[in-house]
């Protein structure tokens, strides 16, 4: 459930939030995080909301009209679509790479900041046991029953993330 993935960003990001002095709480429990996705983690639903927040900074408002996509896909590609869990590593690429041209209007420091802040105020301090979940829905019935008859399944916890063997 360990994450090189995480790591890599978790390494980018807290020099930059010790340069700027952060002392927030949300900063001490990315800085103590294993990168680890287990089930009573902390820090790994705070590091995701970063990871997204991230993905709207970079690729949603690059400030560069000709390569912004909205907010807006950018969400509806990560919550409706597989494409961000599919190709993270290709987008990773190019948000691990300062001189990339997202980064044309504002710097990569900027957008992990800014992420920072953001999925800062987002955190609702949940471990990953309620976050991380899906529920099984009858092929047949589509979730059409009351859950009492038993055809639909409750929500069941998952262990790891989408960059972690599991």
């Amino acid at each position: 459930m360990y994450s090189n993935q995480a790591k890599i960003f978790i390494n980018i990001l807290l020099p930059l939030l010790e340069h700027r002095g952060e002392s927030s709480k949300a900063f001490k429990l990315l800085k103590e995080w294993d990168c680890c996705y287990g089930f009573e983690s902390k820090g790994a639903p705070l590091f995701e909301l970063f990871y997204d927040a991230l993905r709207v900074e970079v690729f949603g408002r690059s400030g560069v009209e000709e390569k912004d996509l909205g907010a807006g896909l950018i969400k509806h590609l990560s919550e409706q679509a597989g494409v961000f869990i599919d190709f993270y590593q290709n987008f990773d690429h190019v948000i691990l790479n300062p001189n990339s041209v997202w980064y044309e209007n504002n710097t990569q420091e900027e957008a992990f900041l800014s992420a920072f802040d953001a999925a800062k105020k987002a955190d609702k301090g949940t471990s990953r046991k309620h976050i991380n979940t899906i529920t099984f829905t009858n092929m047949l019935f589509q979730g059409k029953l009351p859950g009492f008859m038993g055809f639909d399944s409750k929500k069941v916890s998952l262990m790891g993330g989408r960059a972690t063997p599991h």
